[in-house]
């Protein structure tokens, strides 16, 4: 289920970064939009709106890609736990 997400990080992330092209910082930035939107695409919405209220974000997010990922991330967790 994950492997096209692991492939867009190899691809754009880990492989440039370990040739030495890019930066720790854009291997990290590059790595964190795949793997928020497919936490997002599988956490539930109830979830994810706790986390938000929780982490106290009043800006709806347009897309996964919006969301923190002090915000996704548990809210994935917690969404795996419950299925």
């Amino acid at each position: 289920v994950m492997a096209p997400t692991w492939s867009e990080v190899r691809e754009n992330a880990l492989t440039p970064f370990f040739a030495g092209e890019i930066s720790i910082e854009a291997a990290v930035a590059a790595t964190e939009k795949p793997v928020k939107n497919f936490m997002g695409k599988h956490s539930r919405n109830e979830d994810l709106r706790l986390f938000m209220k929780i982490g106290e974000e009043t800006t709806r997010p347009a897309n996964y890609e919006e969301i923190p990922l002090h915000i996704v991330a548990p809210a994935f967790i917690i969404s795996e736990l419950k299925t």
